[in-house]
């Protein structure tokens, strides 16, 4: 069980400069110390992913914002993520 805002700023932590220099923000829509059960190594992968392809794949001419939500689906949680350009 890992708590998933933990989780996702560790991943800031490592791409800390990438992040702040894109002028982008985050934006969290589940409850705080909310916990998911998966592999802590597949789950860094994954955000990070996630996160790198919303900076890379931004509009240059706005700041962005990334909402990032824990859903569930069935029996499963999902994380949801969305690029808003504002």
């Amino acid at each position: 069980m890992l708590n998933l805002k933990g989780e996702i700023e560790k991943v800031f932590q490592v791409i800390h400069l990438t992040f702040t220099s894109s002028g982008t923000s985050v934006q969290y829509y589940f409850q705080e110390g909310k916990r998911i059960r998966t592999n802590q190594a597949r789950s860094e992968s994954t955000v990070l992913n996630l996160l790198m392809s919303s900076i890379k794949y931004r509009s240059a001419e706005r700041d962005q914002v990334i909402k990032i939500s824990l859903d569930r689906v069935d029996d499963y949680k999902v994380i949801d993520n969305c690029l808003v350009l504002i």
